[in-house]
């Protein structure tokens, strides 16, 4: 049995890429691939080149974290100065007092319609059925949240840098439980977070890749990779 092969090809700023440290990959309903870049705005690859978005389209600020696609086909852009939305023709800054102007750090979008806003200094946030709100559940004091991933629509996961939360949503209510499960030990901290069908968690750390496995972390041998920080 023969091993799968891949081809990789290599993008950079001479071929239209905003600039070469992306913090965020989204690939939209249409099949079009969106990239947020450190100082470089956001770049969307159509498969046939790229076209880049900056300040002056409306973001509110070059440094891109966070993507993420709504049901509606907007896609929603956290950056190191609040949240924009685009809707295929124009970028809207979320200038509103419900969340906060301040370095937006992950984004996920759950099949119900609710957008999770994870930032750097107020906690979770969450956007449904045309209001946000900040989500507010005894136990939960989250610091700097690093990543979400939706497990499914009434489970979310969230990292922060030193702890991993299971969220149920019952209705109204939402239980939060610390998992225990984090890599500080390791000196690692999730920038972003994956589930399998099967339900294993893959994270892409400060310190390379690592999958959960039941209640044990293991890197995840990847040649020339080990030593650096996986962003998206």
């Amino acid at each position: 049995m023969q091993a799968q092969q891949y081809n990789f090809v290599k993008y950079g700023v001479a071929d239209g890429l905003g600039q070469t440290q992306t913090a965020a990959i989204l690939q939209d309903s249409r099949g079009q691939v969106w990239l947020g870049t450190y100082e470089g705005g956001l770049s969307l690859y159509t498969g046939k080149g790229f076209r880049r978005f900056g300040i002056r389209d409306g973001l509110p600020n070059a440094f891109l974290r966070a993507l993420a696609e709504d049901a509606a086909g907007h896609i929603w852009i956290g950056t190191e100065k609040g949240l924009c939305r685009y809707d295929g023709r124009v970028f809207t800054y979320i200038d509103s007092s419900q969340v906060p102007h301040e370095h937006i750090t992950h984004l996920a979008a759950d099949e119900a319609g609710t957008l999770w806003i994870g930032t750097e200094k107020s906690g979770l946030y969450y956007y449904r059925n045309g209001t946000f709100a900040k989500l507010k559940v005894k136990g939960f004091k989250p610091f700097r949240i690093s990543a979400i991933t939706i497990k499914h629509p009434k489970n979310i996961l969230v990292a922060d840098r030193y702890n991993l939360y299971s969220m149920q949503i019952t209705g109204a209510d939402t239980l939060v439980a610390n998992l225990n499960h984090n890599l500080k030990q390791e000196g690692a901290y999730p920038n972003t977070m994956h589930v399998l069908p099967d339900g294993r968690l893959w994270a892409g750390t400060t310190k390379g890749l690592w999958q959960l496995n039941g209640k044990t972390w293991r890197r995840v041998p990847v040649e020339g990779l080990e030593k650096y920080e996986v962003t998206c």
